[in-house]
């Protein structure tokens, strides 16, 4: 079976300072002292890091390849949990995907389109996907003879961009993991679980919409266990997934 909820906890707007790099070969040093704390843009003018200089050590930004300076960024940056953030550019450097793992089980991802000025947050991809990745729980608790209400316990929620299909397509997962019990004499708890992979477009305006969806590949339960310390990096393989909006 597959499963669903959602709950809506946006993430806190945070851009810090950071001290400055030397110029020319600032992406480099970065990517050479940060290690993978570091994800530079593939035509270096863009690195996504860590930033110093603040009071929490979890808050990422984007920064000037050559200068080390902060750029700015529009919306919501991350909060994410220990180094659990993944960082995928667009062949053309001018959109970034973060995933980043929130909560305890619970996995989003945050879109940002590079303006020319500033890093401009695109849509809400895990908004769009959820309805349809929800429904098909509830299409499974019909075809069970469930009722809509019944209690779903929530065990892990993942909305993530797996990779860059091209500079305005990308490849996103929605997948929530539940547990119910059914209404009779000693009943055990039984998993209900919805795992759909979507294509998104971006227009020319940098407005989203789902191109395409199916049923995600099945994996085995060691492709699909979260990682708890998972490491900031680029990654564009397609990546295993997760299932309701938690609060983190």
């Amino acid at each position: 079976m597959n499963i669903v909820p959602l709950a809506c906890t946006r993430l806190l707007t945070a851009v810090f300072l950071v001290s400055g790099l030397p110029a020319p070969s600032a992406a480099r040093e970065l990517e050479d002292n940060a290690g993978e704390m570091a994800v530079p843009s593939p035509d270096r003018r863009f690195v996504f890091r860590k930033l110093q200089g603040n009071d929490d050590g979890n808050v990422f930004g984007v920064i000037d390849g050559r200068s080390g300076k902060p750029l700015p960024i529009d919306g919501e940056t991350l909060h994410p949990m220990s180094e659990s953030v993944r960082a995928l550019w667009s062949p053309n450097s001018k959109r970034l995907a973060v995933n980043a793992r929130l909560g305890g089980r619970y996995e989003t991802v945050e879109l940002f389109q590079w303006t020319g000025k500033k890093f401009k947050q695109l849509g809400d991809i895990e908004k769009m996907m959820s309805g349809a990745v929800y429904a098909e729980i509830d299409r499974q608790l019909k075809a069970e003879g469930l009722p809509k209400d019944i209690y779903l316990r929530r065990i892990w929620d993942t909305f993530e961009v797996t990779r860059w299909i091209d500079d305005s397509t990308l490849e996103a997962q929605g997948y929530t993991s539940r547990t119910f019990v059914r209404e009779q004499p000693d009943a055990e708890p039984e998993d209900i679980s919805s795992d759909l992979l979507f294509t998104l477009k971006i227009d020319k305006k940098g407005r989203l919409k789902i191109a395409s969806k199916k049923p995600a590949p099945q994996q085995t339960d060691e492709e699909t266990a979260p990682e708890p310390e998972a490491q900031v990096g680029q990654n564009n393989e397609a990546a295993g997934a997760s299932g309701d909006k938690p609060t983190p």
